[in-house]
């Protein structure tokens, strides 16, 4: 039997269409009413025949899609080498950073004569 779920909203562009009702049998979008092309295509997953289940990333587009938590198991090790780096020597880099953007922005202050 057809399930009709009313006032649904369209994941796909801002235009948030919500008076959409998809079709839904056995727990599967089997149609949509009311969508557009696109929106249709999103509900019934036309697009590709691989549908992924885990994010994927890479670092630059000539690389190869590497599964995110390989890319996490990398950077966890660069994490833990910037750790062995002295941490008071940081915070000091940090403050003076911070003293010179602070310095910047009450000298456009005072060059656009604002009282603030």
């Amino acid at each position: 039997m057809v399930k009709v779920v009313r006032n649904v909203v369209c994941p796909f562009c801002g235009t948030l269409c919500d008076d959409l009702e998809i079709l839904v049998e056995d727990n599967h979008i089997v149609g949509t009413r009311h969508a557009c092309r696109i929106g249709n295509a999103k509900f019934m997953h036309f697009e590709g025949a691989v549908r992924y289940t885990e994010p994927l990333m890479r670092e630059n587009k000539k690389d190869d899609f590497k599964k995110v938590d390989i890319i996490l198991n990398e950077k966890y090790e660069l994490r833990k080498r910037i750790e062995n780096i002295d941490k008071e020597l940081v915070n000091r880099i940090l403050e003076d950073y911070l003293k010179i953007i602070y310095s910047e922005r009450i000298f456009f202050i005072k060059s656009m004569n604002l009282n603030c």
